[in-house]
């Protein structure tokens, strides 16, 4: 039997990723390695074989020093606009803990807190389970692939000395935390040419959501099919990994405004689509409703810092309506949906972006899309002219192939899984024992 050496971050579902002679990524079913060619039979232990300590929730736990480019450096414009907000580093896994063992959580700031214990009260685990995947995927996940963007941009901005032999190749450096932020935005269930519909991550939740408003395809105008901001996600991926070979940080720094952006679009649709459902389709059984505002109320969480760091009051607002304990018959569609059109462009996003909720056949009674702005979105800021500090998303208040992103999304699960690999290696249950009700609870719900 043979443990593999790295980290399971993601989670490999049927197949798992390794190297052949030519340095390619191959794939081999379920029981069996990649190692130059051999198969090898394995087994994983997540508590005993993780030497690399990479998990899930140290994406959030870790935050503090792993959201900086360098110690002691302020945060990242984007991370430091949810430390703005919940006035808290850990603010994922306080949320995702919160749901796991149905419990409250306040944040220090007073804003977006919830109580998962008093609102779900049916027995039901489905909306707590909501909570947890989502809180996952949209608020941890969602900020470690911006994290990577911006490593990718500190490395280029990082040259090297031409007389110094031992200065490695900055470009591939970038490269490679390009790379991580692909591998965790496609995730590792999508298949080989991202058309299975079975992924967890920000990939899947933008063709999902985009089924729902009708912004599918390279023109984003159809129900089904591709979302329209994965393709312009990837052309973005794909420009930005051209000019970081190129050296070109400050282009580069555009695609990664844009692609921080772009994300946001799904968020948006998510928190229009269950403030919809809350409005006019309450119901009648409770741990469905309980599902329907974890979803709709995860969402929100994952998206008000931003709208808090455009307009105060249209934040609280959408929290009020989306809230976890809100009254569904007080949620008002209406007046969610006003206040994040109101900020839109401040978000450096669009009416076409992000479309209109669509029930298949017409969009719903007053749900139609908004018209300001173009299905290219806000123009990036000139980089150049800006100091390193305004690199955050948002426009303040001023076809690439789909197959594509697997292809380094693949070379980026590799590469991140690897990476520490030859560090000094320890055993993850020494270092992450969470108390037993802790596991207990999550076991249940999963």
């Amino acid at each position: 039997t043979h443990p593999l050496p790295f980290p399971l971050l993601l989670r490999v579902a049927n197949r798992i990723p390794g190297y052949n002679d030519q340095g390619h990524v191959t794939l081999v079913p379920p029981g069996e390695s990649a190692n130059r060619g051999d198969k090898l039979a394995y087994k994983y232990d997540i508590r005993q074989d993780n030497w690399n300590l990479r998990t899930l929730q140290s994406l959030s736990t870790n935050a503090d020093t792993s959201m900086r480019p360098c110690p002691g450096c302020p945060f990242y414009a984007d991370f430091q606009t949810f430390v703005n907000y919940y006035e808290t580093t850990e603010y994922a896994d306080s949320w995702i803990m919160a749901a796991a063992l149905n419990r409250s959580v306040a944040f220090p700031s007073g804003r977006g807190n919830a109580n998962f214990g008093a609102a779900f009260t049916s027995g039901s685990k489905l909306g707590l389970a909501e909570a947890v995947k989502k809180g996952t995927a949209y608020m941890s996940v969602f900020m470690q692939i911006i994290r990577d963007l911006e490593d990718a941009m500190t490395d280029c901005d990082n040259k090297c000395d031409p007389d110094d032999l031992s200065c490695q190749d900055i470009g591939a450096e970038a490269v490679h935390s390009l790379d991580a932020a692909v591998a965790l935005y496609a995730g590792s269930l999508e298949g080989t040419d991202g058309t299975e519909n079975s992924g967890v991550m920000p990939y899947a939740l933008a063709n999902r959501r985009a089924a729902d408003f009708r912004t599918g395809g390279p023109q984003g105008e159809r129900s089904s099919g591709t979302a329209h901001v994965n393709y312009e996600v990837i052309k973005e991926f794909k420009h930005a990994q051209t000019r970081l070979l190129a050296d070109e940080c400050n282009l580069a720094r555009q695609n990664k405004w844009r692609i921080v952006n772009l994300m946001k679009v799904p968020l948006v649709q998510g928190v229009l689509r269950y403030a919809y459902m809350r409005d006019f389709n309450n119901p009648s059984d409770a741990p469905t409703r309980e599902k329907e505002q974890a979803e709709g109320a995860t969402f929100a969480a994952a998206l008000l810092p931003f709208v808090h760091k455009c307009d105060t009051a249209d934040a609280t607002l959408i929290y009020n309506n989306m809230r976890i304990g809100s009254d569904a018959n007080k949620v008002v569609f209406a007046d969610v949906k006003a206040a994040l059109e109101r900020n839109y462009g401040c978000m450096g996003i669009s009416c076409p972006l992000v479309g209109g909720f669509h029930n298949g056949q017409d969009y719903e009674l007053g749900a139609t899309p908004c018209t300001e702005g173009t299905l290219q979105g806000p123009a990036a800021p000139d980089f150049s002219q800006l100091p390193s500090s305004s690199g955050g998303s948002g426009g303040g208040n001023a076809g690439v192939a789909v197959g594509w992103i697997l292809a380094v999304c693949l070379a980026g699960v590799v590469g991140f899984m690897a990476y520490r690999r030859f560090g000094k290696r320890k055993n993850i249950a020494d270092v992450m024992k969470p108390p037993a009700n802790n596991l207990a609870a999550v076991s249940e719900i999963a």
